[in-house]
Protein backbone atom coordinates (compact mmCIF):
# COMPACT_ATOMS: atom_id res chain seq x y z
CA UNK A 1 0.00 0.00 0.00
CA UNK A 2 1.40 3.51 -0.73
CA UNK A 3 1.60 6.07 1.31
CA UNK A 4 2.40 9.70 -0.98
CA UNK A 5 5.47 11.27 0.57
CA UNK A 6 8.27 14.07 -0.55
CA UNK A 7 11.71 14.25 0.40
CA UNK A 8 13.50 16.87 1.73
CA UNK A 9 16.72 18.47 0.49
CA UNK A 10 17.15 19.73 3.90
CA UNK A 11 20.06 19.07 5.79
CA UNK A 12 22.20 18.43 2.19
CA UNK A 13 23.97 21.44 2.75
CA UNK A 14 24.35 20.97 6.21
CA UNK A 15 25.81 17.98 6.06
CA UNK A 16 28.12 17.43 3.34
CA UNK A 17 28.55 15.86 0.13
CA UNK A 18 30.73 13.54 1.58
CA UNK A 19 29.49 12.32 4.76
CA UNK A 20 28.04 8.76 4.66
CA UNK A 21 23.94 8.57 5.56
CA UNK A 22 21.16 6.09 5.76
CA UNK A 23 18.62 6.85 3.46
CA UNK A 24 14.80 5.98 4.56
CA UNK A 25 11.54 5.44 2.48
CA UNK A 26 7.92 5.48 3.50
CA UNK A 27 5.48 3.37 2.23
CA UNK A 28 2.58 4.09 4.21
CA UNK A 29 -1.25 3.61 3.36
CA UNK A 30 -3.13 2.16 0.64
CA UNK A 31 -0.93 1.83 -2.55
CA UNK A 32 -2.37 3.71 -5.39
CA UNK A 33 0.53 5.49 -6.77
CA UNK A 34 3.93 4.64 -7.35
CA UNK A 35 5.67 7.66 -8.72
CA UNK A 36 6.83 9.26 -6.05
CA UNK A 37 7.94 6.21 -3.96
CA UNK A 38 10.26 5.06 -7.12
CA UNK A 39 11.73 8.41 -7.85
CA UNK A 40 13.05 8.72 -4.28
CA UNK A 41 14.28 5.44 -4.37
CA UNK A 42 15.78 6.19 -7.82
CA UNK A 43 17.50 9.20 -6.20
CA UNK A 44 19.10 7.14 -3.26
CA UNK A 45 20.46 4.77 -5.96
CA UNK A 46 22.34 7.51 -7.40
CA UNK A 47 23.74 9.37 -3.87
CA UNK A 48 26.79 8.05 -3.50
CA UNK A 49 26.49 9.86 0.22
CA UNK A 50 23.97 6.81 1.08
CA UNK A 51 25.46 3.87 1.99
CA UNK A 52 22.64 1.94 2.94
CA UNK A 53 18.60 2.13 2.97
CA UNK A 54 15.74 1.57 5.25
CA UNK A 55 12.26 0.97 3.57
CA UNK A 56 9.75 1.70 6.25
CA UNK A 57 6.64 0.26 5.42
CA UNK A 58 2.89 0.45 7.60
CA UNK A 59 0.54 -0.34 4.36
CA UNK A 60 -2.04 -2.89 3.72
CA UNK A 61 -1.50 -3.07 0.23
CA UNK A 62 -3.16 -1.87 -2.81
CA UNK A 63 -3.33 -1.59 -6.37
CA UNK A 64 -1.76 -4.32 -8.35
CA UNK A 65 0.76 -2.29 -10.98
CA UNK A 66 2.06 0.46 -8.65
CA UNK A 67 2.77 -2.46 -5.71
CA UNK A 68 4.96 -4.56 -8.84
CA UNK A 69 6.45 -1.03 -9.95
CA UNK A 70 8.24 -0.20 -6.35
CA UNK A 71 8.82 -4.01 -6.08
CA UNK A 72 10.84 -3.45 -8.97
CA UNK A 73 12.32 -0.51 -7.81
CA UNK A 74 13.35 -1.63 -4.57
CA UNK A 75 15.20 -4.54 -6.21
CA UNK A 76 17.36 -2.21 -8.61
CA UNK A 77 18.06 -0.55 -5.71
CA UNK A 78 18.81 -3.34 -3.79
CA UNK A 79 20.98 -4.83 -6.52
CA UNK A 80 23.26 -1.61 -5.62
CA UNK A 81 22.99 -1.11 -2.42
CA UNK A 82 22.09 -2.28 1.27
CA UNK A 83 18.38 -1.94 1.05
CA UNK A 84 16.39 -3.63 4.96
CA UNK A 85 12.71 -3.19 4.99
CA UNK A 86 10.99 -2.40 8.32
CA UNK A 87 7.45 -3.10 9.06
CA UNK A 88 5.69 -1.12 11.10
CA UNK A 89 2.24 -2.20 12.09
CA UNK A 90 0.95 -3.52 8.99
CA UNK A 91 3.07 -5.16 5.85
CA UNK A 92 0.59 -6.96 3.98
CA UNK A 93 -0.04 -7.57 0.41
CA UNK A 94 0.80 -5.12 -2.25
CA UNK A 95 3.28 -3.34 1.15
CA UNK A 96 4.57 -6.99 1.87
CA UNK A 97 5.33 -7.58 -2.31
CA UNK A 98 7.22 -4.10 -1.55
CA UNK A 99 9.36 -5.24 0.47
CA UNK A 100 10.00 -8.79 -1.17
CA UNK A 101 12.81 -6.50 -3.28
CA UNK A 102 14.90 -5.83 -0.42
CA UNK A 103 18.07 -7.89 0.90
CA UNK A 104 16.79 -8.12 4.50
CA UNK A 105 13.22 -8.02 6.05
CA UNK A 106 12.38 -6.67 9.71
CA UNK A 107 9.29 -7.16 11.30
CA UNK A 108 7.60 -7.16 14.53
CA UNK A 109 6.58 -10.22 15.79
CA UNK A 110 2.65 -8.58 16.19
CA UNK A 111 3.13 -6.95 12.28
CA UNK A 112 -0.18 -8.20 10.45
CA UNK A 113 1.95 -9.03 7.32
CA UNK A 114 1.48 -12.06 4.39
CA UNK A 115 -1.75 -11.84 2.82
CA UNK A 116 -0.30 -12.99 -0.61
CA UNK A 117 -2.80 -12.65 -3.25
CA UNK A 118 -4.95 -10.39 -5.44
CA UNK A 119 -9.00 -9.33 -5.11
CA UNK A 120 -11.18 -7.81 -7.42
CA UNK A 121 -14.76 -7.25 -5.93
CA UNK A 122 -17.87 -6.21 -8.45
CA UNK A 123 -20.89 -4.95 -7.61
CA UNK A 124 -24.04 -5.38 -9.38
CA UNK A 125 -26.98 -3.46 -9.33
CA UNK A 126 -29.08 -4.20 -11.60
CA UNK A 127 -32.05 -5.32 -9.70
CA UNK A 128 -31.94 -1.88 -7.77
CA UNK A 129 -32.22 -0.48 -11.24
CA UNK A 130 -35.04 -2.45 -12.81
CA UNK A 131 -36.82 -0.90 -9.44
CA UNK A 132 -36.11 1.98 -10.35
CA UNK A 133 -37.20 1.76 -14.14
CA UNK A 134 -33.68 1.85 -15.21
CA UNK A 135 -32.12 0.23 -17.65
CA UNK A 136 -28.82 0.34 -19.42
CA UNK A 137 -27.63 -1.13 -22.80
CA UNK A 138 -23.93 -1.90 -23.97
CA UNK A 139 -22.45 -1.69 -27.29
CA UNK A 140 -18.91 -3.44 -27.42
CA UNK A 141 -16.37 -4.96 -30.11
CA UNK A 142 -16.51 -7.91 -27.99
CA UNK A 143 -18.67 -9.89 -25.34
CA UNK A 144 -15.96 -9.68 -22.97
CA UNK A 145 -15.18 -5.68 -23.13
CA UNK A 146 -18.23 -4.95 -20.77
CA UNK A 147 -17.04 -7.83 -18.11
CA UNK A 148 -17.91 -6.28 -14.54
CA UNK A 149 -20.86 -3.79 -15.59
CA UNK A 150 -22.30 -2.82 -12.34
CA UNK A 151 -25.36 -2.81 -14.70
CA UNK A 152 -25.65 -6.94 -15.68
CA UNK A 153 -24.82 -10.36 -14.37
CA UNK A 154 -21.50 -11.83 -15.20
CA UNK A 155 -21.56 -14.05 -17.98
CA UNK A 156 -19.67 -17.79 -17.63
CA UNK A 157 -17.25 -16.87 -20.42
CA UNK A 158 -17.07 -12.95 -18.46
CA UNK A 159 -16.59 -14.79 -15.15
CA UNK A 160 -13.67 -17.45 -16.44
CA UNK A 161 -12.44 -14.54 -18.20
CA UNK A 162 -12.12 -12.63 -15.17
CA UNK A 163 -10.55 -15.62 -12.90
CA UNK A 164 -7.43 -15.91 -15.52
CA UNK A 165 -6.86 -12.17 -15.22
CA UNK A 166 -6.51 -12.52 -11.77
CA UNK A 167 -4.50 -15.73 -11.75
CA UNK A 168 -2.28 -14.95 -13.86
CA UNK A 169 -1.51 -11.99 -11.47
CA UNK A 170 -1.46 -13.84 -8.43
CA UNK A 171 0.69 -16.04 -10.53
CA UNK A 172 3.56 -13.26 -11.00
CA UNK A 173 3.33 -12.23 -7.02
CA UNK A 174 3.75 -15.53 -5.76
CA UNK A 175 5.96 -16.04 -8.34
CA UNK A 176 8.51 -12.72 -7.49
CA UNK A 177 7.85 -14.11 -3.17
CA UNK A 178 9.06 -17.31 -4.12
CA UNK A 179 12.22 -16.18 -6.44
CA UNK A 180 13.63 -13.90 -3.58
CA UNK A 181 12.53 -15.13 -0.58
CA UNK A 182 14.32 -18.61 -2.00
CA UNK A 183 11.25 -20.81 -1.56
CA UNK A 184 9.71 -22.98 -3.55
CA UNK A 185 6.79 -22.26 -5.11
CA UNK A 186 4.92 -24.92 -3.95
CA UNK A 187 5.61 -24.13 -0.50
CA UNK A 188 4.06 -20.29 -1.51
CA UNK A 189 1.23 -21.61 -3.22
CA UNK A 190 -0.17 -22.76 0.18
CA UNK A 191 0.23 -19.44 1.68
CA UNK A 192 -1.02 -17.60 -1.75
CA UNK A 193 -4.26 -17.67 -1.11
CA UNK A 194 -4.84 -14.22 0.63
CA UNK A 195 -4.36 -15.17 4.60
CA UNK A 196 -2.57 -12.91 6.95
CA UNK A 197 -0.17 -13.14 9.14
CA UNK A 198 1.41 -12.10 12.43
CA UNK A 199 5.49 -11.20 11.78
CA UNK A 200 6.51 -14.03 13.64
CA UNK A 201 4.20 -16.31 11.81
CA UNK A 202 6.05 -15.27 8.71
CA UNK A 203 9.48 -15.64 10.26
CA UNK A 204 8.92 -19.14 10.78
CA UNK A 205 7.78 -19.20 6.76
CA UNK A 206 10.53 -17.78 5.57
CA UNK A 207 8.82 -14.57 4.61
CA UNK A 208 10.63 -12.34 6.76
CA UNK A 209 14.25 -12.83 8.36
CA UNK A 210 14.56 -11.26 11.39
CA UNK A 211 11.97 -9.79 14.25
CA UNK A 212 12.79 -6.33 15.50
CA UNK A 213 11.97 -2.72 14.78
CA UNK A 214 13.23 0.37 12.49
CA UNK A 215 16.01 0.81 15.18
CA UNK A 216 17.10 -3.14 14.98
CA UNK A 217 16.89 -2.48 11.32
CA UNK A 218 19.01 0.88 11.18
CA UNK A 219 21.73 -1.07 13.66
CA UNK A 220 21.90 -3.86 11.26
CA UNK A 221 22.34 -1.33 8.13
CA UNK A 222 25.13 0.17 10.27
CA UNK A 223 26.63 -2.77 11.49
CA UNK A 224 26.91 -4.33 7.88
CA UNK A 225 28.44 -0.73 5.91
CA UNK A 226 30.73 -0.36 8.77
CA UNK A 227 28.99 2.72 10.13
CA UNK A 228 29.47 4.01 13.36
CA UNK A 229 28.16 6.21 16.02
CA UNK A 230 25.20 8.64 15.02
CA UNK A 231 24.45 8.54 11.09
CA UNK A 232 22.56 10.85 9.68
CA UNK A 233 18.92 9.62 8.03
CA UNK A 234 17.85 10.94 4.84
CA UNK A 235 14.12 10.61 5.33
CA UNK A 236 11.94 10.50 2.90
Amino acid sequence: AFGVFGHSEEGESLLGKSEARIGVVRIEGPIVDADEVVSFLRKLRQDDTVKGVILRINSPGGAFGPSQEMYMAVKKLAAKKLVVASFSAVAASGGYYAACGANRIFSNPGTITGSIGVITQLANAKELLQKLGVQFESLTTGKLKDAGSPFKALTDDQRAYLEGLIADLNAQFSGDVATERNLSKEAVTLIADGRAMTGARAKALGLVDELGGQEEAVDYVKAQMGLTGDVPLYKG
